[in-house]
């Protein structure tokens, strides 16, 4: 089933379902209107309708969740480490040649620059 299919269908059982709410209020109004109570069976009608609600959420979250990790196959996902082996900075540090025991120059930001950072014990 394509992804437009899927969409449309559940649009269109959210429309329903809703539509079902609207009316299934509305007659509870006026019966609020007209006898000053609401009917048992306008009550439960309302109450299945809510179930049925909840019931569709559920759907419709397993979906976006099957959507999320949908994988058509035209994009390759890459591990970490190929990630770092296609990097430029990877790329730059092995064309320098670096021989054994040496080492390339790397960028170190101190993470605690005041006094304040630093534990003071009692």
């Amino acid at each position: 089933m394509e992804l437009n299919e899927i969409k449309s269908e559940v649009l269109g059982a959210l429309k329903a379902h809703t539509d079902e709410l609207s009316a299934a209020i509305a007659k509870s109004d006026d019966e609020l209107k007209e006898f000053g109570k609401v009917s048992e069976s306008v009550k439960n009608e309302i109450a299945a309708l809510s179930e049925k609600g909840k019931d569709i959420e559920a759907r419709l979250d397993l979906v976006e969740q099957k959507a999320a990790r949908h994988n058509d196959g035209t994009t390759k996902i890459k591990s970490l480490g190929q990630m770092f082996v296609e990097s430029q900075a990877a790329q730059d540090y092995a064309a320098k040649n670096y021989h054994k025991g040496q080492s390339g120059r790397f960028e170190l930001k101190d993470i605690t620059s005041s006094a304040a950072s630093v534990p003071v014990w009692p």
